[in-house]
């Protein structure tokens, strides 16, 4: 069930999104922008940046992508490949993997030559693109590796060629370095360490003032090679460290997936158009590559690094979704329990218990054709009967004269066996069975209705009363019977007469089978009609045990659906879902109003909706599923779930002027909290310890400065902060975001490269091959 609220809520997350984003002010690059993606460990990342600059990038046709891989390649447009190792290489050698990469490199001319031809294909292509970009003079190249991938021991050739290709067109080709570090525990951590501190002290290398590299790598055609040259200078303007460890040694989930963001962002802000009309506020800055650079470097001109960190606030659609559905859920189960009449006076007459049903039953399993009047055909014992005698017995000890135990035998067989037989045989189940379903159809009633109405607790005293008011009855009718039995015959004072006997014998009779059989007869339809009461009772109870669990089960569905959206909310990692309960709930109940006054308040119950409950809910998921659709279908594609990120923000933050309660937050609490979450957020991505110089940041948000909350997020600590912040006007309707840079710590201010030192060191001595150049060329860091 929980696989499909999953579903159910991703869809709808996915096509809001595209929706939204469609509605955005578009992201556009000023000049073209080249990414390079080195070894299969960051493969994923190049398939991230890919996706992320293809949907949000107004002129994406024109970034290139170029794929350095050992195993995976990635076919797409504007995506160039090039496989870096021969199949000679053991890619199981841990001891010389990195030596081979290079030496393979160096020496496998086809290689070169493959490599060059694919770089020439995507510069053609970038060159097919200029109108894109509103300046085509320059280009950024962005570099991205894993630390602990050896294949970045290629990061220098595959950096400087490419540059070298692209400098016989454009006027300006920088470089930025982006080094992915993975501080997580891997499979094989102390091999991952020691890959990666290597690579960190030849980056260290690459970015000395005085760094040069001469090496013959570019080739035109089969035999004409000439060398790259770079002299005196890194390779790369910036070089940024991006770790799944943030600034306070936290690993959150996704956090790769947010560097791979991070690099996406980076590579904008530094190369879209400043437009100065969107700075009309004095203090908002604008990002500039050269200052950042400046306020970075270290006196003595050592190399450093830059960190980020972003956090985005968008409307949490997946926990709209699910509020959306928990609450409709809510008014189905609310609408069943108001169709539901509690009146518990009347289950005897509802179930035909009542006493003109009960004779009614009764009459009808006496015996058909038959009845106490039949007696008077029964032989009397002896055909001289002398009146004298009779005269001084009870009308019990005249039956035993003139009939012995024929009486008693003729009712015991006629009429007491069949009765009891019948009971036996008596089936209430499918007649009691069908006026619960009439019940539960019946509006007046409904499910909670006849569940009430068959409570064994309160409901069914009314049948046990009965039932002793019955016994009370058959108290009184044996007692008047006694009675019957107790008196003397009555003999006429003209007893000599000729017919005195036969009036005396009538009248025996009438007492007899009238008085006596005849209120056993009564008797006994009494005792049906508490056979019937007992048995009726037994099935109810199970009725009542039945609809019990059907109960429990709509409680459980809403409690799984509950749950699950509850704990989505506690979740939330990008975005505080703060009113959103209180919000939604509103503009479900104003939905399912509007529906009720298009389709009559019964709604639910019809079969383009959610049909027959009664039935549908036995299939738990099925009946999920269906909730599902009619909330997409009939709630989700209102206006209300439409609206921009700002408009529904302002509308949830205002919600308690509808609501008082005291857990929803006011405008300004609810913007100083979302404040908070992007500050959390946006943490730089490296693990830094011993930091022993001023670190420089700059802060940037991303929306449209008309917005109540970019207002409000840019004067927060305006005057006391100690950082530079700038906002990226944009019309936004998908949400907001804030990236945080900042610079100025070296290689040896990072925890992990600290602790990777004594397995580079252990490697060393062991005799891996870590490098292709001589290690003591290589920095301490």
């Amino acid at each position: 069930m929980e696989n499909i609220l999953k579903e159910y809520a991703q869809g709808y997350c996915l096509s809001t999104d595209n929706t939204v984003y469609r509605e955005d002010e578009q992201k556009i690059a000023s000049s073209p922008v080249i990414f390079v993606f080195i070894g299969d460990k960051s493969n994923e990342g190049l398939k991230s940046v890919y996706e992320d600059v293809n949907k949000k990038w107004d002129n994406s046709k024109g970034i290139m992508f170029f794929n350095v891989y050992h195993k995976e390649k990635f076919e797409a447009e504007n995506v160039f490949n090039f496989k870096a190792t021969a199949s000679g290489i053991d890619i199981e050698d841990k001891k010389t993997l990195r030596y081979d990469i290079s030496d393979n490199f160096y020496k496998g001319e086809n290689g070169l030559i493959a490599l060059n031809e694919e770089i020439m294909k995507m510069k053609n292509k970038l060159l097919d693109c200029g109108k894109l970009f509103s300046s085509f003079e320059r280009v950024t190249i962005s570099v991205v590796s894993r630390a602990d991938d050896a294949m970045n021991i290629l990061v220098p050739e595959i950096s400087l060629l490419i540059k070298s290709k692209l400098s016989q067109h454009f006027r300006i080709v920088l470089a930025d370095f982006y080094a992915l570090l993975l501080e997580k525990n891997q499979k094989d951590a102390f091999f991952d360490a020691a890959l990666a501190f290597s690579f960190f002290k030849e980056l260290s290398y690459m970015q000395k003032s005085d760094f040069t590299f001469k090496e013959d790598i570019e080739v035109f055609g089969s035999d004409r090679k000439l060398p790259v040259i770079s002299e005196n200078k890194p390779i790369f303007d910036l070089v940024y460290l991006l770790s799944d460890t943030n600034e306070k040694g936290i690993v959150s989930s996704g956090s790769l997936q947010d560097n791979y963001e991070i690099i996406s962002y980076i590579n904008l802000i530094k190369n879209r158009n400043v437009n100065i009309d969107t700075y009309y506020d004095m203090e908002n800055q604008y990002y500039d590559n050269a200052r950042f650079k400046k306020n970075i470097s270290k006196e003595n001109g050592s190399f450093t690094l830059v960190t980020a960190g972003l956090a985005k606030i968008k409307r949490p659609n997946n926990t709209v979704a699910l509020m959306v559905i928990n609450q409709f859920y809510d008014e189905l189960t609310n609408k069943i329990k108001q169709y539901s009449n509690k009146n518990k006076d009347n289950l005897l007459r509802v179930f035909m218990l009542d006493d003109e049903n009960l004779a009614l039953k009764a009459s009808g399993m006496l015996p058909h054709g038959k009845g106490v009047e039949d007696m008077r055909g029964l032989m009397t014992i002896s055909s001289n009967i002398s009146i004298s005698k009779l005269a001084k017995l009870t009308l019990r000890e005249a039956e035993g004269m003139l009939y012995g135990n024929s009486c008693e035998h003729f009712f015991n067989d006629n009429f007491e066996k069949a009765i009891d037989e019948k009971l036996k045989n008596i089936s209430l189940n499918k007649e009691i069975r069908g006026i619960v379903k009439l019940l539960m159809e019946d509006k007046r009633y409904g499910l909670y209705g006849t569940y009430s109405l068959t409570n064994p607790v309160e409901a069914l005293q009314d049948i046990r009363l009965k039932y002793v008011d019955i016994d009370k009855s058959i108290e009184a009718i044996s007692q008047e019977i006694n009675e019957i039995y107790s008196k003397r015959v009555q003999v006429p004072s003209l007893f000599k007469s000729l017919f005195s006997s036969n009036v005396v014998l009538d009248d025996i009779k009438k007492d007899l089978f009238k008085g006596v059989y005849g209120n056993k007869l009564y008797i006994l339809k009494l005792k049906i009609a508490q056979g019937i009461l007992r048995l009726s009772e037994d099935i109810i109870i199970s009725v009542h045990e039945e609809l019990e669990e059907k109960i429990d089960y709509i409680e459980s569905i809403r409690e799984c659906i509950e749950d699950y959206t509850n704990n989505d909310i506690k979740e939330q990692n990008e975005y505080i879902a703060q009113n959103i309960k209180e919000y939604y709930t509103l503009i479900v109940k104003k939905i399912v109003n509007k529906l009720s006054e298009s389709y009559g308040e019964d709604f639910y119950f019809k079969e383009n909706f959610l049909g027959d409950i009664n039935q549908s809910i036995n299939d738990k998921e099925k009946f999920i599923k269906k909730l599902c659709e009619v909330c997409t279908k009939y709630i989700l594609c209102e206006a209300e779930f439409s609206k921009s990120f700002e408009d529904e923000l302002n509308e949830r933050a205002n919600v308690s002027i509808e609501l008082i309660d005291n857990s929803v937050l006011s405008k300004d609490e609810l913007y100083k909290r979302l404040y908070g979450i992007l500050e959390e957020n946006s943490t730089v991505k490296a693990y830094i310890m011993n930091y022993n110089v001023n670190k420089y940041e700059e802060k940037y948000f991303f929306g449209d400065y008309s917005s109540d909350f970019i207002k409000y997020a840019f004067n927060v600590d305006r005057d006391g902060r100690s950082y530079n912040i700038g906002y990226v006007h944009e019309k936004r309707a998908s949400g907001i975001e804030k990236l945080n840079l900042m610079g100025g710590f070296t290689l040896g201010d990072v925890m992990y490269i600290k602790n990777a030192a004594r397995y580079y060191h252990s490697c060393i001595d062991n005799e891996y091959k870590l490098h292709r150049i001589d290690a003591s060329l290589l920095p301490d860091i």
